[in-house]
C-alpha cells in the first residue's frame, strides 16, 4: 500500500534556526482518506460566507442534527482564496456529551480527490485515507473528550461553542486536528455576551459569536485575515480603488499579502505613502503609513499606524536636529526613544516594496557595507520595542528574466537582514518587479509581474554509472520508512555500507526540506555519491512522517528518530550484499547526536562520523544560536539582556518550569506542536554516551559553522582523547553548517548560496570517503 504524507505548516519548516516553531490555524493544506460510504447530504439549513483578506474567498453550508444517541454535524462547500478546497461532505459525529464519534470528509484540494474517514473508540483515532490513487493509514492517542476540530472547516466551532456554553470563565479544551495531532485550544467567554468567545488556538486568536441555538454569526481570525459570516457583505457598491504600485505577497506558493504605494516630489522633498495587509505565521499586519524624505533619500518624518491582529499599533519617527525621536504605541504600551540621526538609517514601513526600494536607494550610503532599519518586529515577545537592524544590500549585477516572450533586463540585489535572513530584488530603473526569500519560500510580486519566473532553486542531479540505485523500504516500529540504497558497481558480491542519519527538521533522504522553501542542496545525495563511488554502500531515508516514510515527524521525540536510524542498520544487515560487520553511521547536525546513541548500545557498529555534531546540552545548543543572532542584530546592551531573559522563558516552559502569566500565554502555544522533541531535546547530554562507543570515530565541523560551532568538535574530540577511544579531528576552516564554503557562516548565506548552485566542499568529500574507505575496506 502506498503512503500518503500529510503536512502541515509545521512539518515543513527546519528546526536549524531558532527552534521555536508556530502551528497555525489554517494551514489549507488538506489531509485525506477512505470512501465514507453513502451519506446523505446536507441541504445548506445555515450558510457561512467565507472572505480572506476582505474579499470573498468562498462558502460553508452545514446543518446539525440531534438523534436519539447522537449529535451530527454536516457540511459541505467551496474556499477559492489562497487555495482551491471543494466539500463535497464534510461530517462528525458526537455522543450526547459531545465526545467525538467519527468524522468524514470528501472532496477536492488542488484539483485532487481526497477522503478520509476517522473514527474514535477509547481514546484512540483510526484514520484512512485515500489522495488521488495513494492511500494512507494511522493511528492517533487523544483524549477521550478531545474535540474535532479538521483544518479549512468553520462549521465545527458550533461544537466547540456548544462545549463552552454557560462557561464563566476561561477553559483549555483539547482539540484533535485530522489527522494529525491535539492540541490545546483555550476558550474565554466574553463578559457580557453570553454568546461570544474568544479562543486561542495554539497561538492563534480567534473571536467566535453565534446565536442563542449555537449556530455561528461570526469567526474571524485575524492572524490569517480569514473570516465567516452568516450573512453576506453588501459588495454592490464596490470601494473606491486606489491608485499606486500594487504588490502581491505569497508564502509557500500562497497568497498571503498585498499592498500599495506611491511616490511623489514635493519641493524639495520625496513623499511616499500607502497600505500593507499581510498575515505572517500567527500574527497578521494592516498599516497605512507615510513618510517624508529629502531629496537624497534621508527621513524626515515618518508615521506608520493600523493593528497587529485585532490590537491598535502606531510608530512614529521625526528628525530633531541630530536625533530621530521615536514614540511607539501597541494596544496599551506607550514609549518615547531617541536614535542618533545618520544618513545610512532607513525607516521600515513593512511594505516590502516600499522598503527595498529605500535600501536600493541609500545603497550609497552604506558604511561597511551596511544600513540600519528603523523597525519593529511586530508580534515578537522577544524584542518588543523599536530597534535599528543591520542591513546589507549588494548588487548581483544583470539578470535578464522572460516574460510574456519578452526579455526583461532587471538588476538583482541580494539583501542580508542582520545575517539571520537572506533575500533577492529584481528591479529594473523605475521600479521593483520582484522580491524573493528562497529559504522562507516567500515572494512579493509587482502587481504587472505577478508570477514572474527567477531561477528556480532545486536540489543537485547527480548521476554515476559507478554505483546502482534501489529504492528501499524497510520497517521502524509499526512504520515503514522509505529510502535510497546505492551498491558499488564494482563486481563485488558484499560491500560495506554507511546510513545518513539527517539533522533537526523534518528532510527527505537527501536532506533537502520537502515543499517550497527550505534547503535544496542535496547534501546526502553528493555524500552518497563519492562514498559509493568508492566501493562503500549507502542507505540515506526520509525522516519519519516526510517525503514516502510513514510517521508524524510532529509527534516524535529524538527517541523515535534514534530508532528509525537503529532499524536502518538492523534492514542493512538483513542483506546478502552487505557486510553485516562493516557498517557505519553518518550523523549530520542532530544526526550527529544519534549517531553516538546507537554505536554506545551496539558495538557491532564499526565507525561513525559526526558532521557538525552537539557536544552540549540542547538548551545549551539552543542559548548559542539566540545569542549569535542577538550579536548579528547589534541590539544595544539592555534590549540583548531584555531578550535572552525572554528565551530563558521559552526553555523553562520546555522543561516544564514555572514561567510568569504572560510568558506563558504567549510563548506555550508556540513551543505545544513540537514540545515532544524539544523536551527531549533541551536535556539531553551528547557527552554521556561516549564512554560506551567502541566504533572508530570521525569528527568534522566547519570553522565558519554559526549553529554548531566548532567549539563542540574540540569538546567532543578532547572527551573521546580522554576516554582512551580512536578518534579523529578536522575542521575546515571556511565551512558553514552546511558542510560548503560561507563568507561568515551566517544563516542569511544560505540563501544566497543555495541560488548560487554551491554544493558541499570537495575537500570535505574527499576527506570523509578517504577516512571511511581506509576503515571499512583497507582495514583488516
Amino acid at each position: 500500500m502506498e503512503h500518503v504524507k500529510f503536512y502541515s505548516l509545521e512539518d515543513k519548516v527546519s528546526k536549524k534556526v531558532i527552534l521555536i516553531l508556530v502551528i497555525l490555524f489554517l494551514i489549507f493544506n488538506f489531509l485525506l482518506a477512505q470512501e465514507p460510504g453513502d451519506v446523505p447530504q446536507p441541504d445548506g439549513k445555515k450558510k457561512l460566507y467565507l472572505y480572506f483578506m476582505g474579499e470573498e474567498a468562498g462558502y460553508e453550508e452545514y446543518e446539525w442534527i440531534e438523534q436519539a444517541d447522537k449529535y451530527i454535524l454536516r457540511a459541505r462547500g467551496e474556499i477559492t482564496k489562497p487555495v482551491s478546497i471543494i466539500t463535497e461532505l464534510m461530517m462528525i459525529e458526537l455522543d450526547k456529551e459531545f465526545r467525538p464519534l467519527r468524522f468524514v470528509f470528501k472532496g477536492k484540494a488542488g484539483g485532487i480527490e481526497q477522503e478520509i474517514e476517522s473514527t474514535v473508540s477509547e481514546g484512540e483515532v483510526k484514520n484512512t485515507g485515500r489522495a488521488g490513487e495513494q492511500t494512507m493509514e494511522s493511528t492517533v492517542k487523544i483524549s477521550p473528550d478531545a474535540l474535532i476540530m479538521p483544518n479549512s472547516f468553520f462549521s465545527p466551532y458550533m461544537i466547540l461553542a456548544k462545549r463552552a456554553k454557560g462557561l464563566k470563565e476561561k477553559m483549555t479544551f483539547q482539540a484533535y486536528v485530522v489527522p494529525m495531532r491535539e492540541f490545546s485550544v483555550n476558550v474565554e467567554p466574553d463578559s457580557e455576551n453570553v454568546n461570544l468567545f474568544h479562543i486561542n488556538f495554539v497561538g492563534v486568536k480567534i473571536e467566535l459569536l453565534t446565536d442563542d441555538e449555537g449556530y455561528i454569526s461570526s469567526l474571524s481570525v485575524p492572524a490569517q485575515m480569514m473570516e465567516a459570516r452568516s450573512e453576506k457583505i453588501d459588495t454592490e457598491e464596490p470601494a473606491e480603488e486606489k491608485e499606486g504600485i500594487q504588490h502581491e505577497w505569497f508564502t509557500q506558493g500562497r497568497k498571503t499579502g498585498k499592498g500599495l504605494y506611491n511616490i511623489v516630489q514635493e519641493g524639495e522633498d520625496i513623499l511616499i505613502e500607502g497600505d500593507t495587509q499581510m498575515s505572517v505565521g500567527p500574527v497578521s499586519l494592516q498599516f497605512q503609513f507615510e513618510e517624508k524624505l529629502s531629496k537624497d533619500w534621508n527621513l524626515k518624518e515618518a508615521v506608520l499606524k493600523g493593528k497587529v491582529n485585532d490590537e491598535d499599533v502606531e510608530l512614529r519617527a521625526k528628525v530633531v536636529g541630530n536625533k530621530i525621536e521615536v514614540y511607539f504605541k501597541e494596544g496599551d504600551k506607550t514609549s518615547e526613544k531617541q536614535f542618533p540621526f545618520r544618513r545610512d538609517i532607513v525607516f521600515t514601513t513593512d511594505n516590502p516594496m516600499v522598503d527595498n526600494l529605500l535600501l536600493i536607494k541609500k545603497r550609497p550610503h552604506q558604511k561597511g557595507k551596511k544600513l540600519y532599519a528603523l523597525t519593529k518586529s511586530w508580534g515578537s515577545y522577544y524584542i518588543d520595542e523599536p530597534f535599528l537592524v543591520p542591513v546589507n544590500i549588494e548588487s548581483d549585477g544583470e539578470a535578464v528574466l522572460e516574460w510574456e516572450g519578452k526579455e526583461l533586463r532587471t538588476e538583482r540585489y541580494f539583501v542580508n537582514f542582520a545575517g539571520a535572513s537572506g533575500g533577492y530584488v529584481w528591479a529594473d530603473e523605475e521600479k521593483i518587479l520582484k522580491i524573493s526569500f528562497p529559504f522562507e519560500a516567500r515572494d512579493v510580486y509587482h502587481q504587472d509581474f505577478v508570477n514572474l519566473r527567477t531561477k528556480k532553486i532545486a536540489s543537485p542531479v547527480i548521476t554515476s554509472d559507478k554505483y546502482t540505485s534501489e529504492d528501499v523500504t524497510y520497517s521502524s516500529g509499526d512504520i515503514e520508512m522509505a529510502g535510497t540504497l546505492t551498491i558499488p558497481s564494482d563486481g563485488k558480491d558484499k560491500h560495506p555500507a554507511a546510513v545518513l542519519i539527517s539533522g533537526s527538521g523534518p528532510q527527505d533522504r537527501n536532506e533537502d526540506t520537502v515543499g517550497p522553501g527550505g534547503l535544496k542542496m542535496g547534501i546526502f545525495k553528493q555524500i552518497a555519491h563519492v562514498l559509493s563511488e568508492n566501493g562503500i554502500a549507502v542507505l540515506r531515508y526520509d525522516d519519519r512522517g516526510t517525503g514516502e516514510s510513514q510517521g508524524s515527524f510532529g509527534e516524535a521525540a529524538q527517541e523515535d528518530l534514534v530508532q528509525d536510524a537503529r532499524a536502518a542498520v538492523a534492514y542493512l544487515r538483513t542483506r546478502e550484499d552487505i557486510i553485516p560487520e562493516r557498517i557505519a553511521l553518518v550523523g549530520h547536525s542532530e544526526g550527529g547526536i544519534i549517531a553516538p546513541r546507537i554505536a554506545a548500545e551496539d558495538s557491532k557498529v564499526f565507525a561513525i562520523v559526526l558532521l557538525a555534531g552537539t557536544a552540549k546540552t540542547g538548551d545549551q545548543v539552543l542559548r548559542e544560536q539566540f545569542n549569535f543572532l542577538m550579536d548579528s542584530m547589534e541590539l544595544p546592551k539592555d534590549r540583548r539582556e531584555e531578550a535572552m531573559a525572554r528565551y530563558e522563558d521559552m526553555l523553562k516552559i520546555i522543561k516544564g518550569e514555572p514561567v510568569d502569566e504572560e510568558a506563558e500565554e504567549k510563548l506555550k502555544p508556540l513551543i505545544e506542536p513540537q514540545l515532544k522533541w524539544l523536551r527531549s531535546f533541551v536535556d539531553y547530554d551528547p557527552l554521556s554516551v561516549l564512554g560506551d562507543i567502541e566504533a572508530k570515530i570521525l569528527i568534522i565541523n566547519g570553522g565558519k559553522d554559526k549553529q554548531v560551532f566548532p567549539e563542540h568538535a574540540k569538546m567532543l574530540h578532547k572527551r573521546l582523547k580522554k576516554l582512551k577511544k580512536p578518534v579523529t579531528l578536522k575542521i575546515f576552516p571556511d565551512l558553514n553548517h552546511l558542510l560548503v564554503f560561507a563568507e561568515t557562516g551566517a544563516y542569511a548565506e544560505y540563501a544566497k548560496q543555495s541560488m548560487e548552485g554551491r554544493r558541499v566542499s570537495q575537500e570535505l568529500l574527499d576527506y570523509l570517503s578517504g577516512w571511511l574507505y581506509g576503515v571499512l575496506i583497507l582495514e583488516k
